[in-house]
């Protein structure tokens, strides 16, 4: 509407009453109520998304879990671990992403897991993942592809000694040496324990050149040593 269109319409709309009040809003100013609320709203919004915006401490996919959301991991549960960065929990987090139903046997994966499996190696590509805990299959397909490092080239002795028994090995194809491309973690280990997210085992690995490097090798180490939760 245009100003003087405008300082007309609203006079017009002060000198009715009742149902012709009504009808003359639909006509000529619903359109241009709308247009305010949305941009309204839209301020709003992105207000709200600066105010409670947080910045990634590490990105870890949980695959297959036995929960059905990431709201269901308690929400101060990364809380020491970010502290330890050095980092505030209000503003930083550990952003979890979960993805659940792949199939775990070569013989029946299906189309639906293939498509899960595709996804996750685009995330891989991406570099939008550092950690990730999945099934042995699932852990195997990826280090095949050269997606994850092998752990005894960052823990520290003490844990690579405790966990040995524990480490999952692939013989890979490029340089055909064996790799420890992930720890296996059962309900003994307290990070198990306090998320809840698994209620059997898991395999745990750190990707190949993930953009959070540093962070990623902290948080499996963190969770090895079980003391942050």
């Amino acid at each position: 509407m245009k100003d003087r269109d405008s300082r007309e319409i609203f006079q017009t709309f002060r000198t009715l009453r009742g149902k012709e009040k009504v009808q003359y809003f639909m006509d000529y100013m619903l359109a241009w109520t709308a247009v305010i609320v949305v941009a309204i709203l839209a301020v709003i919004w992105i207000v709200m998304r600066i105010v409670t915006w947080k910045g990634s401490v590490v990105d870890v996919l949980f695959v297959n879990t036995d929960i059905e959301a990431e709201s269901e991991i308690p929400a101060t549960l990364f809380d020491r671990f970010i502290e330890k960065q050095g980092l505030s929990p209000d503003k930083y987090e550990v952003d979890c992403s979960i993805t659940n139903d792949i199939v775990q046997t070569k013989e029946s994966m299906n189309n639906q897991s293939n498509q899960a499996m595709q996804a996750i190696e685009m995330q891989l590509y991406g570099n939008l993942i550092d950690v990730v805990f999945a099934d042995q299959l699932i852990c195997e397909t990826i280090a095949q592809e050269g997606f994850l490092q092998d752990v005894r080239t960052f823990l520290p002795d003490d844990l690579i000694k405790q966990y040995e028994d524990a480490f999952v090995w692939i013989d890979f194809h490029e340089d055909g040496q064996k790799h420890a491309i992930g720890v296996r973690l059962d309900q003994n280990n307290k990070f198990m324990k306090q998320s809840g997210i698994y209620d059997g085992d898991t395999i745990m690995g750190v990707v190949v050149g993930c953009p959070q490097d540093a962070n990623a090798k902290a948080f499996m180490i963190s969770v090895l040593r079980g003391e942050d939760y």
